[in-house]
């Protein structure tokens, strides 16, 4: 902890010292609030017979942001949303220029497209389960030694997306992303405590819930939220909402202990069994788990699965990751001077073999929980005679390290950080892409169009993504014959503390990833081979004599997507918090 120096009596308290005493006495605040209503809740459950946890989630993220980032908590002023206020609520997507990274399928594209659409019956239900620091590579057909049965069935029915990535990764630009299809710098939202995108009302009416909600569909959104808002039914936003976040276990009025996963899956089923009969229906299910809590450094410590589901994993071992201490020390030297946020995570959860063997194995039990509880939420669709029409997404907000680059948490531009699973199960599929892995790159600022697709309504003009089922619906398919599927992406992290969390951005293709280390002067760049070198360990920008031509055409693309998407890579403006 890092101590104000000494002043005399008459001396003047530096901007420094002003600022850490202003964090120190946020912090007691922040504490004294958190007790607060901690207490009210727990009256308010008990004098209600149910239990709705309203406490903001003591999460890393929100540690980390609260305590080093925050300059203001002031409300922020209407005229600050990234939206013009007098713009169209219902406009679609006909302005191409708004777009520059969907390969210009306009609105005309898709009305000449639909004398070709066979008309499903009605408008499809949507089921988007949503899991938090879940990486790619953590499924059961993946790796084998992870048990996901049931998510593995549902992708033998539907589509496995073996390489889609999120464009930022943390947890709030990525659930600020999923609603509105935009990259951070559009959606604004950059912090805890500046949810531009659901706080202020003009800019939640162009998200997609808010457009399937005006759409007649009933919506729903149950655990995580992030942003401390909580945009509740009587404001207009969602119509049922449970949100719940910051732990692995709840205490449920009357004292019973239910996991974060189950309880998800209860309060799933409620939303399902209470529903309107006879109209179309949205729900968003977000898991805190595999995510881990806390910041103790006890082995496993940080992640709390259930006695059952962590039995499976007993009488394993895990296979670390490539020599966690040589891969750290080829990461840029930056990552090894200050407080570098991953490697402090690391330490507390990694350090040891006998740290690594027991995360990962709660790890992999918080993953098998989440499958076994998304398992008894679609099990509720069957029985409701609504799996036939209701188009099931399973992806998550990022990734997690696990140690790989000697690192733990997210936010840096390598695969385990930025690749996230991806599976569709849409009765419209074809029987024969049934089963089917599809590699084509795609991101989570498509989700937005893949969701409002399954109630032919057109994306707003300002999403930044494309439908996915593009990639597996025939009539769809034609698109791509004009319009192909992208072959690469530009990812990008703002960070707002150098010392902790490095900016970045990165040019990502299937063979080349470029990264970009916007405000580090002597290490500014990397190049890697994905093919060769998919573990990121060897970065090529100094064997310019073969990789001269590839760097130059790579720096040059970079730099006309940060221009095209208008990538912030200075000073970050969100002073109006509310």
């Amino acid at each position: 902890m890092l101590h104000p120096p000494m002043q005399g009596p008459t001396s003047t308290p530096q901007p420094a010292t002003q600022r850490l005493e202003r964090r120190q006495r946020r912090g007691k605040l922040i504490i004294v609030g958190f007790t607060v209503v901690i207490v009210l809740s727990l009256v308010n459950a008990h004098l209600a017979g149910t239990w709705k946890l309203l406490v903001p989630a003591v999460d890393e993220d929100f540690v980390f942001d609260a305590f080093f980032l925050n300059k203001s908590y002031g409300r922020p002023d209407d005229n600050h949303h990234g939206i013009d206020q007098g713009e169209d609520l219902n406009a679609n997507d006909t302005n191409v220029n708004a777009n520059p990274h969907r390969a210009d399928v306009t609105q005309e594209d898709r009305n000449a497209n639909e004398e070709d659409e066979p008309k499903h019956e009605q408008k499809l239900n949507v089921l988007l389960l949503y899991a938090d620091d879940w990486r790619w590579d953590m499924l059961g057909s993946v790796n084998p030694a992870v048990k996901t049965p049931f998510l593995d069935s549902l992708a033998s029915e539907g589509i496995r997306f073996s390489h889609n990535f999120v464009t930022s990764s943390v947890c709030w630009l990525s659930r600020a992303t999923l609603f509105t299809g935009q990259y951070f710098n559009r959606h604004k939202s950059y912090k805890l405590r500046c949810p531009r995108f659901s706080f202020n009302k003009d800019q939640w009416q162009h998200t997609w819930p808010a457009m399937l909600q005006r759409a007649g569909y009933y919506l729903g959104h149950i655990g995580k939220w992030q942003y401390h808002d909580y945009p509740s039914p009587d404001k207009g936003y969602f119509n049922y909402s449970n949100y719940f976040e910051g732990q692995h276990w709840y205490d449920v009025f009357p004292k019973r202990k239910v996991h974060g996963s189950d309880l998800c899956a209860e309060r799933a089923i409620e939303f399902l069994e209470k529903k309107p009969k006879d109209i179309n229906w949205a729900l968003t299910v977000a898991f805190y788990p595999p995510k881990p809590t806390g910041s103790g450094t006890d082995p496993g410590v940080q992640y709390q699965p259930t006695d059952e589901t962590l039995a499976a994993f007993k009488n394993i071992t895990i296979k670390e990751p490539f020599n966690m201490t040589e891969a750290f020390n080829r990461l840029p030297s930056f990552f090894r001077k200050g407080r570098n946020t991953g490697r402090g995570r690391w330490t507390e959860r990694y350090r040891t073999p006998l740290h690594y063997q027991e995360s990962m194995k709660r790890i992999y039990a918080l993953v098998y929980g989440l499958d076994r509880a998304i398992e008894n939420i679609v099990k509720k669709v069957k029985e409701l005679g609504e799996y036939e029409n209701t188009l099931i997404i399973v992806t998550a907000d990022n990734g997690m390290f696990h140690g790989a680059h000697g690192l733990a948490g997210k936010w840096f531009p390598y695969q385990e950080s930025i690749r996230v699973p991806l599976i569709i199960r849409d009765p419209r599929m074809p029987a024969e892409q049934a089963g089917t892995v599809e590699d084509s790159l795609t991101l989570n600022i498509d989700l937005a169009n893949t969701v409002l697709s399954a109630s032919e309504i057109s994306p707003h003009q300002n999403m930044q993504g494309r439908d996915i089922t593009e990639l597996y619906l025939p009539f769809k398919k034609k698109l791509l014959k004009d319009h192909p599927w992208r072959e690469e992406f530009l990812y990008a992290f703002p960070s707002l503390d150098e010392d902790h969390m490095p900016s970045s951005t990165a040019l990502v293709r299937r063979k080349w990833k470029y990264i970009r280390w916007p405000r580090q002067e002597n290490e500014p760049h990397l190049l890697f081979n994905l093919e060769d070198d998919p573990l990121e360990l060897n970065d090529l920008i100094k064997n310019a004599t073969v990789h001269g031509q590839v760097l130059d055409e790579m720096i040059k693309r970079h730099d006309e997507m940060v221009q095209e998407l208008e990538i912030p890579i200075e000073e970050i403006d969100c002073e109006q918090e509310y």
